[in-house]
């Protein structure tokens, strides 16, 4: 009865910047009910809300030090998460939906968004009054195991007083056809071993950093409601917002040429997606905003990298290790210290 989980197939080439789905796929896969989408839908893109947290809380340094006042420099930026074995996959629980089960008890592993391309566990759905029952397997996931940030970070370094540097990342609002998107966000870093004096002399630059930033995305859907004049094309659309936080403390060594830095970060994150808008499911049937899920992530680990300066010109390249793992590569403009 589906075909494939392409809403969800969606929800990833939002940001890989291409658009491809099949309004068919997505009413027949709403067909199995709201409760049941929505649980499968969550389960199915928990990783990319991780993922884009983990993204948006990437770039924000790229050495302890804070610029001195009236430095600044102009950052572009490419995160891009990996994502463990661990997170390719859930457990298809039948307790967690309605009128649904495995036909194979044995076989519930199901691919998320970044597991194998290949189908997951057959399921039997008993359907209802409205809804008709049938066999089906769980989507396929896209074989990939990584997640870029597109398009890249560009964010704006200024140093102010005090040892203090404001951050500020802009996107302003684009819109192609039926597509719409926009992010901001803004930081501050701030040196602590003024405050610590047996350490202000050592040959290390020490900061406290803390960021914000919020990304929106927006497609209209249309989907075709047929005789139903109480369906409004135009109100139908996939919503994906996020907002994510970080908090870093981070060390940096400055040499000829090149700084090495390193440090503990402390990242939140809350995804939600939402298909909103009125759907006509089964006969007669109108669901209004059938999906609405969030996601929220924590976690923390270590980063690590270098900057390769030359002139106004900076490039750089760092590592996070945690839950979700990410490397983030960019190149600076300006007048660093």
């Amino acid at each position: 009865m589906v075909k494939k989980f392409t809403i969800l197939s969606t929800v990833l080439t939002l940001f890989a910047g291409s658009m491809s789905y099949s309004q068919d796929d997505i009413t027949d896969f709403l067909n199995f009910g709201q409760h049941n989408a929505s649980q499968l839908i969550k389960s199915y893109v928990e990783p990319l809300g991780h993922s884009l947290g983990n993204n948006m809380n990437s770039g924000w340094y790229n050495t302890g030090q804070a610029h001195r006042l009236g430095r600044f420099d102009l950052r572009f930026a490419v995160p891009v998460t990996f994502i463990g074995d661990n997170k390719r996959y859930f457990e298809f629980d039948p307790d967690d939906y309605i009128r649904m089960s495995l036909v194979d008890p044995e076989d519930n592993q199901a691919p998320t968004l970044f597991g194998d391309d290949e189908y997951g566990p057959l399921v039997f759905f008993e359907g209802n009054e409205n809804l008709e029952e049938g066999r089906f397997r769980l989507p396929p996931g896209t074989g990939i195991g990584y997640f870029p940030l597109v398009p890249p970070v560009l964010q704006l370094n200024v140093g102010l007083v005090r040892d203090t540097e404001v951050k500020i990342r802009y996107m302003p609002t684009v819109s192609v056809r039926d597509f719409s998107a926009g992010s901001y966000g803004f930081g501050i870093k701030h040196g602590v071993k003024q405050y610590i004096p047996v350490i202000e002399h050592l040959p290390v630059d020490i900061s406290l950093i803390g960021s914000y930033t919020n990304m929106s995305t927006t497609y209209g859907l249309h989907f075709d409601p047929g005789d139903n004049p109480d369906i409004d094309i135009d109100e139908q659309e996939l919503d994906i917002s996020a907002n994510a936080y970080s908090a870093s403390l981070v060390a940096s060594r400055r040499l000829p040429f090149i700084t090495v830095y390193g440090g503990v970060r402390y990242m939140y994150a809350d995804t939600q997606f939402i298909l909103a808008g009125d759907y006509e499911i089964g006969t007669d049937n109108i669901i209004t905003n059938p999906v609405d899920e969030s996601i929220k992530s924590s976690q923390a680990g270590l980063n690590a990298g270098a900057r390769l300066k030359l002139g106004i010109l900076s490039i750089f390249v760092d590592g996070t290790w945690a839950s979700y793992s990410s490397v983030t590569g960019g190149i600076s403009m300006g007048f660093h210290n």
